[in-house]
């Protein structure tokens, strides 16, 4: 599966349209893609509220300006990033599987505890490789159905791939 990596926010008028393409690519290619929703503050008087600190991170790695952004397995190049066109996030998912072919297998355990003081995630990763490299992994923790404003569809939208934790404070990921 190709990891997406969506930017986004409840300012963004045009955000939407590249939420359905994902939403509708997913769909037509089943377990090709999943997607991750860094959401920020669109501007000083749109504050965000699904904002995660590492989103301006992500985003400054990835892309200089304008909403909404995609960007496919965290590539830094100018030809695995686009708007929002379904045709073009398909195309970028195509030179991913053409020219990053994959390496490794990668399984996840992961469940729920349910406390006192609070519920808790235990995840558990696996990986294997015929290839010898050294690898990396980042743990994103997303939320679907998030009933919020959105500029353009008004109240009630619901946000999807919102990420709302990850497992390391650097970008790249932790040393597997």
């Amino acid at each position: 599966q190709i990891l997406g990596f969506q930017f986004t926010s409840t300012g963004c008028v045009a955000c939407p349209l590249l939420s359905a393409n994902i939403k509708q690519i997913q769909s037509d290619f089943p377990n090709r893609l999943v997607a991750v929703s860094f959401h920020q503050h669109f501007s000083a008087s749109d504050r965000d509220p699904m904002t995660h600190p590492m989103t301006a991170t992500y985003y400054q790695k990835l892309f200089s300006q304008g909403l909404p952004q995609f960007n496919a397995n965290f590539i830094n190049d100018n030809d695995y990033k686009v708007v929002s066109g379904y045709d073009q996030v398909v195309n970028i998912l195509d030179r991913v599987e053409e020219n990053y072919p994959v390496t490794c297998g990668v399984a996840i355990e992961s469940g729920v505890v349910v406390g006192d003081s609070g519920n808790k995630v235990s995840v558990r990763v696996k990986i294997t490789s015929n290839t010898p490299s050294a690898y990396r992994y980042q743990i994103f923790l997303v939320e679907d159905k998030i009933e919020e404003y959105q500029a353009g569809e008004g109240g009630g939208y619901l946000h999807n791939n919102v990420v709302r934790v990850v497992s390391s404070d650097n970008i790249y990921g932790a040393d597997f």
